[in-house]
């Protein structure tokens, strides 16, 4: 209840949500070389800066990646990923002079900060929240907001889950599962040694913890873009490239597909607002049909 700030530093792996080989098979894996984390409980910020690796064979855990796919992925991301949340505003620093506002991230992030020990710890002393026994330690639960966190904690009195569930476009209530073990002193400071959070049932970070302290001086910033950022209008842009196709452009790619009586979509959008402006473009372009079909071509999220 004391600990008003943390700084986390590891290494391990990271995963990338709707990115995956195969419906079966976990979100594409990345190895991080160096990851840390400095969490802001008074100001409920926080502040994570990774640096990942080109993969190997070696450092496929599951035995279930495929290495040029990964590879593929590795090639796309940028090496180093310099994330920012504080309140309801979240953001990436993706150069100097470059900010890229992510207000579709701010839940996500929120859920991380309450989702580390001492952030769901202090959540719960702050909403009284009830503490019960069981045969192997304890649970509690509470609600911020409209968003439930549950912890389970071990006969020692450490937590060792927690969960709760975001809004996601594609999955819906997205659960995210965050597990500890192999706690540890660090400067004075008890911490899980490793730490792993699934998002939708897969891998998103599996984290090896090489230091830890805790009241450090944070100080984390808002930028004036981010303060003042406007989501631009959705502009969806159609060119007919075959009769009765068009290719609907404005973010991710989707066809439409006119037929006889009904349209189909070829991809679709992964956020509500582009797919509700996607379904508008194809009833304006051939008014009276209704949507029977959408085609996905494989199992990304983002098209």
């Amino acid at each position: 209840a004391d600990t008003n700030s943390i700084d986390i530093v590891g290494n391990g792996m990271w995963g990338w949500v709707g990115q995956q080989y195969s419906s079966a098979t976990p979100w594409v894996q990345i190895p991080v070389s160096s990851y840390a984390l400095t969490a802001d409980y008074t100001a409920g910020a926080s502040h994570v800066l990774m640096t990942r690796t080109e993969p190997t064979e070696a450092d496929d855990v599951d035995k279930a990646q495929n290495l040029a796919f990964r590879s593929e992925y590795f090639d796309f991301l940028r090496p180093y990923l310099d994330e920012y949340q504080s309140g309801n505003l979240a953001w990436n620093v993706m150069a100097p002079d470059r900010i890229r506002t992510r207000p579709d991230r701010v839940d996500e992030r929120l859920a991380a900060l309450r989702s580390t020990p001492h952030g769901f710890i202090k959540r719960a002393l702050e909403h009284q929240a009830a503490f019960r026994k069981t045969s192997s330690g304890g649970e509690t639960t509470f609600m911020v907001g409209n968003q439930k966190y549950y912890g389970r904690f071990n006969a020692q009195g450490d937590l060792e889950l927690v969960q709760t569930w975001i809004d996601y476009p594609v999955l819906g209530d997205m659960l995210i599962e965050t597990q500890f073990d192999d706690y540890k002193l660090y400067d004075g400071v008890r911490y899980p040694g490793r730490i792993t959070e699934l998002s939708g049932g897969w891998p998103t970070l599996r984290l090896n913890v090489t230091s830890v302290r805790a009241n450090v001086p944070v100080s984390i910033v808002v930028p004036e873009v981010v303060k003042n950022y406007q989501e631009p209008p959705i502009n969806i842009v159609s060119e007919l490239v075959a009769p009765d196709v068009w290719h609907l452009r404005g973010g991710h790619n989707v066809l439409l597909v006119e037929m006889a009586d009904h349209l189909v979509f070829v991809e679709a959008k992964e956020a509500e607002d582009d797919t509700q402006a996607v379904i508008a473009k194809g009833k304006e372009l051939a008014p009276g049909k209704p949507v029977r079909y959408v085609v996905s071509t494989h199992p990304h999220f983002d098209h």
